[in-house]
């Protein structure tokens, strides 16, 4: 069933959700001491490819890479 307003099922909507949760968080975190694998287990992804692969579907790029910005960004 997909839904009239997002397009998504309940599971990519619950999905887009989890991954926007690790961004905010990766934004609003401490880079220095941020862990990209214990947040996405802490949200429930229990693949880590799988998880990369679906946040750059979403956003772009990998978690990496929108930490590594937020790390530069600290440093400036």
């Amino acid at each position: 069933m997909v839904s009239d307003y997002t397009q998504l099922t309940p599971n990519q909507y619950a999905k887009a959700l989890k991954l926007n949760m690790v961004k905010h968080h990766q934004q609003k975190g401490d880079p220095e001491k941020m862990k990209i694998v214990q947040l996405a287990l802490d949200l429930g992804f229990w693949h880590s490819a799988q998880f990369a692969a679906d946040y750059k579907r979403q956003f772009g790029e990998l978690p990496s890479q929108t930490l590594k910005k937020r790390t530069q960004v600290a440093v400036s």
